[in-house]
C-alpha cells in the first residue's frame, strides 16, 4: 500500500488530475496563431451559452499586465444567464500563451494582433455578432487600439484604460521598484517609439459609430483626466459614450465594486439591441403604446363626428 505520504501524494495527484478534466469540460479550449510579425501562439478558452438557446452575440475577454485569463474564470454567468458566447484568452507573453526568450509585453503595440487573431477565429468557427470586448487596464486599452481598426467589434466596456501606453509604464504602481526597473528596460531597449503608438484617444478617434464605456476608480493610477480624454476623442455619439468612476475604487479592484455585474449586462444589453431605435433621455422607455393609442383615439373621433354628420343629413 506504501507509506500513508505516497498515498497522500498519490490522492492528491488523482484529484488534481480530476479538476483539470472537469476544466478541460466545462470549457472550449483552442490556441490560434497570429499573422503579425513576430507570430504569437494565442492560447484561450470558449464558453458557449447552453444548448438549444441562442446567442445574442460573442464577448471577448482581455486581461491586464502581468495576469492572465484566470482573472475572468467567475465570468462565466456572462454565457449562462446573459446568453453571450464567452471567449477569454492569454495575450502574448502572459499566461498559457507563447513566451520568447528576452522578449517583454508592448502594452498594446503587438498585442493588438493577439485579439484580432482570437476574433479571426472566433468567426471562423462561427460564434454570432455582434462582438463586443470587455477589458480591464491593458486589456482595456488593447480592445479599444484593436477597435479603432476592427469594425467588428462594436462595443468596448474599457476599465481602467491607460491613454497611451509610455505614459502608463511611468504612471503605473511608481512606488514599485520592480515597475521602475521594468519601465527604465522599456527604453533601454529602445521601444519607447513602439510605446507611444499606442495611444488609445488616435485610435478611437477612427470609429464614429463604436460604443465605448469606460471606468475607473475613484483612486485610480488611470483616472478621470486619462478616460474623458479617450471619451472626447471618440466621434461616436454621445448615446454610445458613457464613464463610470467608482467611488473609493484603485487600479485593480473594480470587480469588488457592487455594482460591476450590473454594468455588465447593461453594457451587452445596450449592444445586444444594435442602437435599432433612437436612444432616449436615462430614465425613460421606448413604448409604441402612446403613438398607437393617438391613432386610434383620433379615428374614433373622425368616425363619430361622421356618424353625427350623416344622421343631421338623414333627418
Amino acid at each position: 500500500m506504501g507509506s500513508p505520504s505516497s498515498r497522500v501524494v498519490l490522492v492528491l495527484a488523482l484529484l488534481g488530475a480530476a479538476c483539470r478534466a472537469v476544466s478541460a469540460a466545462d470549457a472550449e479550449s483552442f490556441t490560434v496563431a497570429t499573422d503579425s510579425d513576430p507570430t504569437a501562439q494565442i492560447v484561450g478558452e470558449l464558453w458557449r451559452v447552453p444548448a438549444g438557446v441562442k446567442a445574442r452575440g460573442t464577448l471577448f475577454m482581455c486581461h491586464g499586465f502581468a495576469r492572465s485569463m484566470w482573472d475572468t474564470r467567475d465570468y462565466r454567468w456572462i454565457a449562462e444567464r446573459e446568453h453571450w458566447n464567452v471567449v477569454r484568452f492569454d495575450f502574448r507573453e502572459h499566461g498559457a500563451s507563447s513566451h520568447r526568450a528576452l522578449d517583454i509585453p508592448t502594452l498594446g503595440y503587438h498585442e493588438i494582433w493577439d485579439l484580432k487573431a482570437v476574433i479571426d477565429w472566433a468567426e471562423a468557427q462561427g460564434l454570432p455578432q455582434p462582438y463586443a470586448c470587455y477589458g480591464h487596464s491593458m486589456g482595456a486599452a488593447i480592445a479599444l487600439r484593436w477597435a479603432g481598426e476592427d469594425r467588428r467589434i462594436v462595443g468596448v466596456l474599457a476599465q481602467s484604460s491607460f491613454r497611451n501606453a509610455l505614459e502608463a509604464a511611468g504612471k503605473y504602481n511608481p512606488d514599485d521598484a520592480r515597475i521602475r526597473f521594468a519601465s527604465a528596460l522599456l527604453l533601454r531597449k529602445g521601444l519607447r517609439g513602439m510605446l507611444e503608438q499606442v495611444d488609445i484617444p488616435a485610435a478611437v478617434a477612427k470609429r464614429e459609430d463604436l460604443r465605448v464605456w469606460l471606468t475607473a476608480g475613484e483612486h485610480d493610477y488611470f483616472g478621470e483626466d486619462d478616460q474623458r480624454a479617450i471619451l472626447n476623442a471618440s466621434p461616436s455619439p454621445e448615446r454610445l459614450k458613457r464613464l463610470v468612476i467608482i467611488p473609493g475604487g484603485s487600479h485593480g479592484d473594480h470587480w469588488r465594486w457592487a455594482g460591476n455585474d450590473e454594468l455588465i449586462r447593461e453594457f451587452l444589453d445596450a449592444t445586444g439591441q444594435r442602437d435599432a431605435l433612437p436612444a432616449l433621455p436615462r430614465g425613460r422607455r421606448v413604448s409604441l403604446f402612446i403613438p398607437i393609442a393617438c391613432v386610434a383615439s383620433g379615428a374614433a373621433c373622425v368616425g363619430y363626428l361622421l356618424f353625427r354628420r350623416h344622421r343631421r343629413t338623414a333627418a
